[in-house]
């Protein structure tokens, strides 16, 4: 099959496993349940193609074009996906646990009910994509881009998010506890109710974000930048928060029992009913 061009072909429920696929063209072709696990695939054109519940699993797929494609239910776990394009793809109950997605562009996808636990996601661009239900446990996030994200019942539980931007995004019943969320920019986001139990947000950048209700019980807060922030009815209890900026932060009934607050700045913060 070296150099086929399957261009718009319809190949549902084919095994092309072990096949030799040198220099095909696959690009709006309906791959609905092909196997394609540990086949190398590196460089291919899947723009806009259907590859619906097929398995591509260990497959070689570096710099790989997936943009627009339907890939829902495909299975991609410990597939090498590094540098490869999914900007626009539907990858709703995808599995891609464990898989390598190093600076791989993802920005506009629908990433509903997927697994991503575990993965490589460092130097990503997930701008403007949809995350919800989805799971990215132990996931690696260093210096990955998922502003304007819309994150609901998301698992981040022990991810690294070290310097991360997630700027403007959208938070609701997340389960960010365990994170290392060090230097990582929430500027303007809403983590409303959000899991962040020993959480490690040493330096990140949380000024005018919505906090309200947030558990942050026994996570590192260590000169973190909380300015304007509504931290209103959070859990703040066993907190380090040693030179945190919390200027007129809003703190209306926190609980900031055993809290760690030396040399932090708590200016025009507003503390009405605080638990102390």
């Amino acid at each position: 099959l070296e150099g086929a061009d399957f261009t718009g072909a319809n190949l549902e429920k084919a095994s092309l496993k072990n096949a030799n696929l040198k220099g095909a063209k696959f690009n709006s072709a309906k791959l609905a349940e092909v196997d394609f696990s540990k086949v190398k695939l590196d460089g291919f054109d899947f723009s806009n193609a259907d590859l619906s519940k097929s398995n591509l699993s260990e497959a070689s797929l570096g710099e790989a074009n997936f943009a627009n494609a339907r890939l829902t239910g495909a299975n991609l776990a410990k597939a090498n996906l590094e540098g490869a394009d999914f900007r626009g793809a539907q990858l709703g109950e995808v599995n891609l646990s464990e898989a390598n997605l190093h600076r791989a562009a993802i920005s506009r996808a629908d990433l509903t009910k997927a697994n991503l636990a575990g993965a490589n996601l460092s130097e990503a661009d997930l701008t403007r994509s949809n995350f919800k239900n989805s799971d990215y446990s132990r996931a690696n996030l260093t210096d990955a881009k998922l502003n304007v994200g819309i994150f609901y019942e998301t698992n981040f539980q022990g991810a690294n998010l070290t310097r991360a931007e997630i700027k403007g995004a959208k938070f609701f019943g997340v389960n960010l506890s365990d994170a290392n969320l060090s230097r990582a920019d929430f500027t303007g986001s809403d983590l409303t109710e959000a899991k962040m139990m020993r959480a490690n947000l040493n330096l990140a950048k949380l000024n005018g974000a919505i906090l309200r209700r947030v558990d942050f019980t026994g996570a590192i807060l260590t000169e973190t930048n909380l300015n304007v922030a509504d931290l209103n009815g959070a859990i703040l209890i066993d907190v380090k928060l040693e030179g945190a900026d919390l200027g007129r932060a809003k703190l209306n009934n926190v609980k900031l029992t055993r809290a760690r607050l030396s040399k932090a700045m708590l200016s025009k913060a507003k503390l009405n009913g605080a638990d102390l």
